[in-house]
């Protein structure tokens, strides 16, 4: 099992426990991690509509290394600019 692999796995047991799917979109998304007036540091998103975040983050904006696992399974890890 690689990284990316571990880290599917685990996430989506974390989404799993907080009931978090498609059809609760009343849900707001749920941040852990550092905070120092804005999210800065590392830290998890879980956001209303299933997509979770794992990474870095510079003034509230998802910046350096980070995993992102969406909805449909397919997942990125690497590097974010700005956001992207």
């Amino acid at each position: 099992m690689n990284l990316a692999e571990l880290h599917t796995s685990d996430l989506l047991k974390i989404k799993k426990s907080l009931h978090i799917n498609e059809q609760k979109k009343s849900l707001k998304s749920i941040y852990y991690g550092e905070v120092n007036k804005n999210r800065n540091g590392c830290g998890i998103m879980l956001y209303s509509n299933g997509r979770i975040y794992e990474g870095e983050w510079l003034n509230d904006v998802k910046f350096g290394k980070g995993f992102e696992l969406y909805p449909s399974g397919n997942y990125y890890l690497g590097n974010f600019v700005n956001g992207k």
